[in-house]
């Protein structure tokens, strides 16, 4: 494998401090999370029903305004279109975590709305700092990245609320992951190439190709999210819930894997094989009967997860213009986002009345479908 590419992207000095910043703004958004739910269960409303309504209304919020924030990306560049964000988010996170459950609603919208998408913020400037030929290694590396950042975010999350309980953790992560987003908004790196040839004439950016690769990325969230509600399921009804964790940490590390591999290979694998590839693995899991032989299952199953989302911002990268890539990189956010809201819930509601086999079958067979739909629309629109 050309390990050399990795090297080739790091030495490029904007992608290294983008890349280092970005892991202040993502880790603590990744640990956040978790700690917003055990807060509302433990100090608000002691029911999880309550806690999934907050997390709701945040990842809807956040989808909502991602694409707007990332319109903004491309009309007036990094920093004017961070502000915004770095007024209102450490104020809302500075009240928030001390407000009753219904004040806390209202708040918890407003932070979804005015959200940074620091991971599209990042691939933008990616794609446009990265050597070339380099573009699939660079997104390759930064899924590797993201995949430890959501293995070391929550654990970081759940030690600080254990030590300075779950108000003071919300709001020093929270500013944290604010400081982290000034940080890149100071360093203001150039979302365009400096030899891009001019595209002005250009409309619009949505297309067959375009509208496919999203229904695949939404597909994969549907995949993933489901996946880990059903793993969840199986290892309860296997009698050791104790090692969720410790699954969602194997999986995990099978996608850096994964990821690392594909970004030192040299040809592109198309979006729909990808698709295919993570519905497939993750159908055998039905077949648990342990956690010892699911280590091997869970290290399959996740090793087509950072490829997927490298190579779906990959090719919008290259299939819509430059002026509109904020944007259509904050919509395959979004369509991530929607895709693992809507996995758990219904695959739930399977498992629910066929038991927690089914929900690896559904998320498998629901894959496939998609993966098999996109890759037709995509070769009869080329024709």
């Amino acid at each position: 494998m050309a390990l050399g590419s990795y090297r080739d992207v790091w030495s490029v000095r904007t992608i290294r401090h983008v890349q280092l910043l970005g892991l202040l703004a993502r880790i603590p958004q990744f640990g956040a999370g978790i700690v917003l739910t055990v807060h509302v269960v433990e100090h608000l409303a002691d029911a999880y029903a309550a806690a999934g309504v907050v997390v709701a209304c945040y990842t809807i919020a956040s989808g909502i305004g991602g694409p707007w924030r990332g319109r903004l990306l491309d009309r007036y560049g990094l920093r004017r279109s961070l502000l915004p964000s770095l007024v209102v988010i450490p104020v809302v996170w500075s009240v928030a975590p001390f407000v009753g459950y219904w004040p806390l609603l209202p708040l918890v919208v407003v932070a979804g709305l005015f959200n940074v998408p620091i991971s599209s913020v990042i691939r933008v400037v990616l794609i446009a700092h990265a050597p070339a030929g380099r573009q699939r290694a660079a997104l390759s590396l930064d899924s590797v990245v993201v995949e430890l950042c959501f293995m070391v975010g929550p654990l970081l999350a759940i030690l600080a609320a254990s030590m300075w309980g779950t108000r003071v953790t919300l709001v020093v992560f929270w500013l944290a992951s604010a400081l982290g987003t000034a940080l890149i908004a100071w360093l203001d790196p150039p979302l365009t190439r400096a030899d891009r040839t001019a595209d002005e004439h250009t409309r619009g950016w949505v297309s067959v190709p375009v509208v496919g690769i999203l229904a695949a990325v939404a597909t994969a969230g549907f995949v993933l999210g489901g996946t880990e509600v059903a793993l969840v399921a199986a290892y309860r009804a296997m009698g050791t819930p104790e090692a969720i964790g410790l699954a969602i940490t194997v999986w995990s590390l099978g996608s850096a894997v994964g990821g690392l591999a594909y970004g030192a290979g040299h040809r592109r694998i198309p979006v729909p094989v990808l698709l295919a590839v993570l519905a497939v693995t993750a159908l055998p899991l039905a077949f648990l009967t342990s956690p010892w032989t699911a280590i091997p299952l869970l290290l399959l199953a996740g090793v087509s997860c950072a490829p997927l989302v490298a190579s779906t911002v990959d090719a919008l990268g290259t299939l819509v213009p430059e002026r509109f890539r904020g944007e259509a990189i904050a919509w395959h956010a979004s369509a991530l986002t929607a895709g693992a809201s809507l996995g758990p819930p219904l695959v739930g509601a399977v498992m629910d009345a066929r038991g927690w086999q089914s929900g690896f079958v559904t998320t498998g067979v629901v894959g496939l479908v998609v993966a098999a739909l996109v890759a037709v629309a995509v070769r009869t629109a080329r024709r």
